[in-house]
């Protein structure tokens, strides 16, 4: 229960009052507080970084804007091969195995250890897979849904001293018929913000079409990259190649030489809003204007 000495009875003063003026005295049961109201949706921060603040908002409305905004995509990027195929036979004539490289995280040209490292004697020949348009567009933007109207409200726990930047009023509880007591004649109404469940539609995007994507790639004896076994330029198509006596593939690098993306239009064209808001409770502040400080 906060108590009436952090308002202004007896020895109390109002900043920039005559004589006469009526001092506003809270009971000493009222849980007293600052209110801010503005039509910002996002209140300033309570005093002394209090958080123990309570929210509202009153005549509150969606916009009437019911769509989000266009849909649009990002490109289609080219994206490197992951995995090459080792054959013991010549000019690629069996199936092979696979050998993996993690190419979505190394990007760059670095050196990427080969998975699994393939001995001379079972690699007569290598597949080399090309660079390809991605599978799919993302959509370029996230949308959110349009701002709310209306006015919105924070009400911080009242503190001592100077808080001129918060910019509220001192308020406390309306009397049990629901009237304001003098000196505290502003009467205000808020319901409690409960939630913005309002979200958009989703975009999507359709399949891409066009691009082109060619790479560079390096193969090497060791997991280091610095005993090179074949170099191949602008990797566009599969191309297989046969291998010398005593080559081994323990790495590679794959770099990206050149890139066309592919282009996707959205499926959907348009997002909307759907989901609504949720109020609480309406909570009654009776409120002054004047400044209460205490005098010690």
């Amino acid at each position: 229960m906060r108590s009436t000495s952090y308002f202004a009875l007896g020895a109390a003063a109002l900043l920039g009052c005559g004589e006469g003026l009526e001092i506003p005295v809270p009971r000493t049961e009222d849980h007293s507080v600052l209110l801010w109201s503005g039509s910002d949706p996002n209140p300033p921060p309570c005093p002394r970084g209090r958080l123990d603040y309570w929210d509202g908002w009153a005549d509150v409305s969606a916009s009437p804007q019911e769509e989000c905004g266009t849909c649009s995509c990002g490109p289609a990027r080219c994206v490197l091969p992951s995995e090459f195929v080792a054959h013991e036979a010549a000019l690629c004539a069996d199936e092979g195995i696979s050998v993996k490289f993690d190419t979505a995280t190394y990007q760059r040209g670095e050196c990427i250890k080969a998975d699994p490292l393939v001995p001379d004697e079972e690699l007569a020949s290598i597949t080399l897979n090309p660079p390809a348009v991605a599978h799919r567009c993302e959509p370029s933007q996230q949308l959110t849904p349009p701002p709310l109207i209306g006015i919105f409200a924070r009400a911080c726990p009242w503190v001592e001293g100077d808080f001129a930047d918060f910019g509220g009023l001192t308020c406390i509880a309306p009397d049990p018929d629901g009237s304001c007591p003098p000196g505290f004649s502003g009467r205000f109404e808020f319901q409690e913000r409960i939630s913005d469940a309002r979200t958009c539609t989703p975009c999507t995007c359709g399949d891409p079409s066009g691009g082109r994507c060619l790479a560079d790639v390096l193969l090497f004896r060791d997991t280091g990259c610095s005993d090179l076994i074949t170099l191949s330029n602008g990797v566009e198509t599969p191309a297989c190649i046969d291998t010398q006596p005593n080559w081994s593939l323990a790495a590679a690098r794959v770099i990206l030489a050149h890139e066309e993306p592919g282009a996707c239009s959205p499926t959907v064209t348009t997002s909307r809003v759907e989901g609504t808001i949720e109020s609480g409770e309406t909570r009654v502040f009776c409120c002054t204007e004047r400044r209460v400080i205490n005098d010690d």
